[in-house]
């Protein structure tokens, strides 16, 4: 992805190589895991919090109208660390990202 993408998805830099998964064969409903290895930063043993952090790092959960549901979200106090993202990736039109009270990014993605 280009470099505004990747500040999107809120890598803020770094190198990391990956894989999708894909359950299922209907074109707009499916289950996907995307599993990444940062190359660098190297992620260090027990690190827990972070864009490059082992374990669990975002949860993507689908949406119709992005840009109106994270308006209503902002209008409700959440507080957004990417503005929705125009992509073109396995059928995706655009993302958003949000923090948990955990720090997992929560991604609003919409096909």
């Amino acid at each position: 992805p280009n470099a505004d993408v990747m500040e999107g998805m809120a890598f803020r830099g770094g190198r990391c190589r990956g894989v999708v998964m894909t359950l299922g064969n209907h074109d707009r409903c499916w289950t996907k895991i995307e599993l990444i290895e940062w190359v660098e930063p190297k992620v260090q043993a027990g690190e827990t919090a972070g864009p490059h952090a082992a374990g669990v790092s975002r949860i993507a959960l689908r949406t119709k109208n992005l840009r109106e549901f994270v308006a209503n979200l902002e209008a409700r106090g959440v507080i957004f660390e990417s503005r929705p993202q125009e992509i073109d990736i396995v059928g995706a039109s655009g993302f958003a990202l949000f923090g948990d009270p955990d720090g997992v990014l929560l991604e609003l993605i919409e096909f």
